[in-house]
């Protein structure tokens, strides 16, 4: 398994595609398998990365393999939110 700094690394990445994919519309959803596939991710460390920015709520699930960005998420990409997990 990845490093718990690597980890945090492919968050922020994750964090960012998302607000990439979707032109910056924290109301609008993308595929899980998009962002990843776009980052290169394996499944595992897909779900990793999910399963923490889920608890910390920065990211939303929506209905199948839809996510998008919260306000919490988007303040942690732009660095204002110094804590939490990731």
């Amino acid at each position: 398994m990845d490093s718990i700094e690597n980890i945090r690394r492919k968050c922020i990445d994750f964090l960012l595609k998302i607000r990439e994919l979707t032109d910056n519309d924290e109301t609008a959803y993308v595929n899980i398998d998009s962002v990843a596939g776009e980052l290169a991710l394996d499944q595992a460390i897909t779900e990793h990365v999910i399963k923490h920015l889920l608890i910390d709520k920065f990211i939303e699930r929506g209905l199948g393999q839809g996510i998008r960005i919260t306000q919490m998420g988007i303040m942690k990409v732009k660095g204002k939110t110094l804590d939490g997990g990731v």
